[in-house]
């Protein structure tokens, strides 16, 4: 059996107008070493059955079908059985921009000896697509970690799970896995952790995802108390683990700002909808 280069992970909840094409994205990858790692996490469409169906064309995909546990647990049950060199996560209800994406990404990683690589993605709109910079950075050159952590807790770009392909050893080695008890945010505790364990971080300057843009994306949030409930609670996390590291002392003044800028925001919203 040939190495797994890539494992690609993609967790699955009622997505069956969209899991098709974002199958296919996959597939038609030029890079040929990856598994395909299908989680579907209780869909009550018929998002098993077309994950079933395409699982008959390529002996790539993997499915584990489980019970309704949410997106983080679905995430890291993938996590749990991924042999690939290095991760990728992938939301069933996007797609693959570049059939080279996964050749172009691993190559970038293996010739500069890269722990992680992030790249530029689309916001799809229906009848648009607009071209989203992910960090800005000068010649596919590489990232400084203080800044991109910086710039995590300031939650201005580079947090998505699925604009970076990650070693799977800065997972396993650091025990790092998906917050199992919030539903918003849970990308960005994540890539603080794997930022700062990994020693170095690219860029290519390419879109290679395309994040569709719909009312209905399964990890949206409608409660707006459970949001900021969830935003104070993931900041928390971040400081425990800042000081864990002793590096809170670099970054208090960034994260103090932050914190201040949500309870200015969510007073506001407060003063809105009591205002008479």
């Amino acid at each position: 059996m040939k190495e797994v280069k890539i494992s690609v992970i993609i967790p699955v909840y009622n997505t069956e107008k969209f899991l098709e094409r974002c199958l296919n994205s996959v597939i038609k990858q030029t890079l040929k070493e990856i598994e395909i790692i299908v989680v579907n996490d209780g869909s009550t469409d018929n998002s098993l059955e077309i994950i079933k169906k395409i699982k008959e064309t390529d002996a790539r995909i993997i499915l584990i079908n489980k019970e309704n546990e949410g997106l983080t647990k679905t995430r890291n049950r993938g996590l749990e059985i991924a042999s690939g060199k290095y991760i990728y996560n992938l939301d069933s209800d996007d797609y693959l921009e570049e059939n080279t994406m996964f050749e172009e990404l691993y190559n970038k990683c293996e010739n500069d000896n890269l722990d992680m690589v992030v790249f530029d993605y689309y916001n799809d709109f229906e009848n648009k697509k607009e071209y989203i910079k992910n960090i800005e950075v000068s010649d596919n050159g590489l990232i400084e970690k203080e800044d991109y952590i910086k710039d995590l807790i300031k939650a201005k770009w580079g947090i998505s799970i699925w604009g970076k392909l990650t070693k799977k050893e800065i997972f396993i080695n650091n025990n790092i896995k998906f917050p199992e008890n919030i539903f918003m945010g849970e990308d960005l505790l994540t890539s603080l952790k794997l930022v700062f364990f990994s020693k170095k971080i690219g860029k290519l300057n390419k879109a290679f995802y395309n994040y569709v843009q719909h009312e209905n994306q399964g990890t949206k949030i409608t409660k707006k108390e459970k949001a900021y409930e969830d935003l104070f609670y993931l900041y928390m996390e971040i400081e425990k683990f800042l000081k864990k590291q002793n590096i809170f002392f670099k970054y208090k003044n960034v994260f103090y700002s932050r914190i201040f800028q949500m309870c200015r925001t969510m007073l506001k919203e407060e003063y809105k909808n009591t205002k008479v």
